[in-house]
């Protein structure tokens, strides 16, 4: 309260109410994410409401709206999402999270009945966008064709065994997929 005093001794008192902006913690990332899939505690203070802003690159469940410690899952796309903590003055603060999805490699191929080595060839089958590498371990060794391609075509293996390939994304992330040559 403010007491307001004029020059000959009148008086009034002003209220001014102070609300403190809430605190909707830190930012989080979640990676590699099998989606729909994911999760990430959020680390909000005091009591509020968590509601997902307008414009995320898809939907996510917020299982506990009114903790500030609540977990949100089940990210439907990757991109950057935004979170807004309301307190019960109306007073709101936001946090991201950024999720990034595991690649899709495609189902394992065979390459039946080589009469002679090296031979072969299968086609990949991941999609989206990334690079083909052998792993580490092989039986033998093979071409990747295109590394680029998510449909490229593994030729001339040296050996029958069963070869495993890594498409990784550009975040980082991996997926295996296997080609059995006998």
């Amino acid at each position: 309260n403010f007491l307001w005093t004029n020059s000959e001794g009148c008086s009034d008192t002003a209220s001014v109410v102070v609300t403190a902006k809430p605190n909707a913690g830190t930012d989080k990332i979640v990676t590699c994410a099998i989606l729909p899939g994911g999760s990430a505690t959020m680390t909000g203070t005091g009591s509020g409401t968590w509601t997902a802003q307008t414009g995320n690159p898809g939907t996510a469940t917020i299982t506990t709206p009114t903790s500030p410690t609540t977990t949100i899952t089940t990210y439907s796309a990757a991109g950057t999402y935004n979170f807004i903590w309301t307190n019960g003055s109306g007073c709101t603060d936001t946090a991201s999270v950024t999720v990034t999805a595991k690649p899709d490699a495609g189902v394992d191929k065979s390459v039946s009945c080589l009469t002679s080595f090296p031979g072969g060839s299968a086609t990949m089958s991941a999609t989206g966008s990334g690079t083909w590498t052998a792993q580490t371990g092989n039986p033998g060794t093979s071409t990747i064709t295109t590394p680029s391609s998510a449909t490229t075509t593994i030729t001339t293996f040296s050996v029958a065994g069963t070869y495993n390939y890594i498409w990784t994304n550009g975040s980082g992330c991996t997926d295996t997929a296997s080609v059995v040559v006998t």
